[in-house]
This record gives structure tokens, C-alpha cells and sequence, in this order.
């Protein structure tokens, strides 16, 4: 797999329901396949920066 734009910190595969845990967000639900983690990015006019969150 590769990553075009460099957001991607990890992948998983999950035969099962999965939720992911955050502090600030709660839980997100996941239905069983396969998934990219990305971090996040903000846009500003042309510039973009990576959100520390």
C-alpha cells in the first residue's frame, strides 16, 4: 500500500466490530475490513499544516 500524500501512521484489518479510543473524542465504531489510519491536515489559503490533536 502506498500513501501519496504521507497521512497514513498505521493500518489494520479486523474480522470483527472494533472501536477505536481517543481522550478527547470518545469511541468510533468500526464495521469488520481494512483501514487507514491518517493524521490530520488543515488547509489555510495554500498552505497546509498537520493538526497536533
Amino acid at each position: 500500500m502506498t500513501d501519496a500524500d504521507w497521512l497514513a501512521i498505521g493500518v489494520f484489518e479486523s474480522s470483527a466490530p472494533v472501536y477505536l479510543l481517543h481522550p478527547e473524542h470518545g469511541a468510533t465504531g468500526c464495521v469488520p475490513g481494512t483501514y487507514v489510519v491518517r493524521r490530520q491536515r488543515e488547509q489555510e489559503g495554500r498552505r497546509s499544516r498537520l493538526v497536533a490533536d
